[in-house]
């Protein structure tokens, strides 16, 4: 296992952030919204085909490997590892800012997304990411300071997945605490 440590020094005083972190589960979640954009359709668009899923499961992997390869760029030796991509019907983004949607995101029993909770248990994942739409006002991305599971949680609007944002936004709940 590897130690990382990342220390800074702010107006609100020094933190010093430890983990060991080799390498990092991580379940991605989308939405119908992000479905959509991906595939340039209007919302709502079909969710039955399994082809129009292929275009936002095929940016949340190129996130994961985008996020890996700057990691390995910057000599940081954790690794990310997509363990699963789960599509979740239960939330119209459109209606959301980024406080909201990683609340609601976040939270079990308010009968919205509470499914990812337990997709997250059955594989196993240390950390859960959600790819909402550009739709999402306020942000392109962010996350819960833990490092405990349950504030392991974090959101990147799909099309900013690919770039800096879906690999910093996560490092948060990661690296500090």
């Amino acid at each position: 296992m590897h130690l990382l440590v990342l220390s800074s020094n702010d107006d609100v005083g020094t933190h010093s952030c430890r983990i060991f972190v080799p390498r990092i589960l991580y379940k991605v979640a989308y939405t119908l919204n992000a479905l959509c954009q991906s595939n340039k359709q209007s919302y709502p668009c079909d969710d039955i085909d399994p082809a129009q899923h292929l275009n936002i499961i095929h940016t949340a992997e190129e996130a994961v490997a985008n996020t890996n390869e700057a990691y390995i760029n910057s000599g940081i030796e954790t690794q990310l590892r997509l363990v699963y991509v789960h599509y979740t019907s239960g939330i119209n983004d459109s209606s959301h800012t980024c406080g909201s949607i990683i609340g609601a995101f976040q939270r079990n029993g308010d009968g919205l997304m509470d499914e990812v909770h337990d997709k997250r248990n059955e594989w196993g994942a240390d950390f859960v990411a959600l790819l909402p739409s550009s739709a999402v006002s306020g942000c392109g991305g962010v996350a819960y300071l833990g490092p405990y599971q349950a504030y392991m949680y974090s959101v990147t609007l799909a099309p900013y997945a690919r770039g800096g944002t879906f690999g910093y936004v996560p490092s948060l709940p990661i690296y500090c605490n």
